[in-house]
């Protein structure tokens, strides 16, 4: 999970490509991964880790905002 994160704070896309699972056909996401690399994020939680499987939480600058209109509107 470091190297990973490392990885993502370096944007070194093809180091997060490689370290994808296979079944997860990271190569044909490429794109997506290297805009979500560059983007800013507020907050990377993880939420519960077992053999062979990480769920994680993330919060984006966007998601912030939407957040925040919310609790306004509400």
């Amino acid at each position: 999970m470091r190297a990973r994160y490392c990885a993502h704070e370096l944007e070194l896309v093809d180091f997060v490509v490689k370290t994808y699972h296979p079944s997860c056909n990271a190569q044909d996401e490429r794109d997506a991964i290297a805009e979500s690399i560059a983007g800013n994020w507020c907050l990377l939680e993880v939420v519960s880790c077992e053999e062979g499987s990480t769920l994680m939480r993330a919060l984006l600058p966007s998601m912030l905002t939407l957040l925040k209109i919310n609790d306004a509107t509400a």
